[in-house]
């Protein structure tokens, strides 16, 4: 397995102002790359992170021995971030929204049609939520439908459903691609090769994760905090979260609370795709909150 590459590094340093100081959220670990960045950048930065992924602690435990005093890290969902952080005073806010290089080929968890074990899909393994295995197996239809629907399935859905209809129930990931594989007429499959599995598996770990609606309680409590001048970076890999974060920083400039810094999102260097693949599809959006004593 390759190492993990975190996306846009040096964007987000930039947008973040990570080389001026300050206090900093990294919303989604992961295998700390973006934190790691952010405490090299300036000696007095300070580091809060959060990851769902227990099984990412090994590598915040690294983080917190080589940067002590500097790097604090909890196990949860960025939503709650509040509870365990005092963020009032941070400059910078990150979240990158999607999955590292362990989780995405890791047996065993679901995430990729590549996996021949499981068709688990919970970025914690031990929260008590219906796994991708239950969505897809046991669920009507109407809720597949909608379901895929939310997650960006498009004009290629009802050859979705009718594979998984047929051919259900499914054990793993790739026994689920392959149904999909057999059932798409061959003129998208000859045009999109393994597009369409791509999206299914992206909109199913959305919906077992509820992460579009983590994101948006995250966004809304940001809102409620709104640090003075502090920036918001988020990289979103997917459309549906992608026009989320748009339309959110959007509606906070028209409310006169902030401002957007990127009028289009920022996307990897050629550079960069081509040394990181993984990174083709990451969308950057920073917005920046107003300072209220001015």
């Amino acid at each position: 397995m390759k190492p993990h590459k975190p996306v846009l590094v040096n964007e987000v340093l930039e947008y973040l102002q990570a080389k001026s100081g300050g206090r900093f959220f990294d919303g989604t670990f992961g295998q700390g790359g973006h934190s790691k960045a952010i405490l090299m950048a300036n000696t007095a930065n300070i580091v809060f992170a959060t990851e769902r992924d227990p099984g990412m602690i090994e590598y915040a435990q690294k983080l917190a021995e080589q940067f002590p005093g500097r790097f604090f890290f909890v196990i949860s969902s960025f939503k709650d971030a509040f509870k365990h952080f005092d963020l009032h005073n941070c400059s910078g806010f990150l979240l990158d929204l999607g999955l590292n290089q362990k989780q995405l080929f890791s047996s065993s968890r679901g995430f990729s049609f590549y996996d021949d074990e499981s068709l688990d899909c919970r970025i914690n393994p031990n929260e008590k939520i219906p796994t991708g295995y239950d969505i897809v197996n046991l669920s009507p239809v109407k809720t597949l439908a909608k379901i895929l629907r939310e997650g960006g399935v498009g004009k290629e859905l009802k050859y979705v459903l009718r594979a998984i209809i047929k051919f259900r129930p499914f054990k793993s990931a790739k026994a689920l691609g392959d149904a999909i594989s057999k059932t798409l007429p061959a003129r998208l499959l000859y045009k999109h090769k393994h597009k369409y599995r791509h999206v299914v598996m992206q909109a199913l770990r959305m919906a077992v994760n509820h992460e579009k609606e983590h994101l948006k309680e995250f966004l809304q409590r940001l809102k409620v905090i709104s640090p003075d001048s502090a920036r918001v970076a988020i990289i979103s890999f997917h459309s549906v979260e992608d026009k989320l974060v748009t339309s959110t920083f959007r509606s906070w400039t028209k409310e006169g609370i902030g401002r957007l810094i990127t009028k289009k999102a920022i996307r990897p260097s050629l550079d960069e795709v081509k040394d990181n693949p993984s990174s083709r599809s990451a969308l950057l959006r920073v917005f920046e909150f107003y300072n209220e004593s001015t």
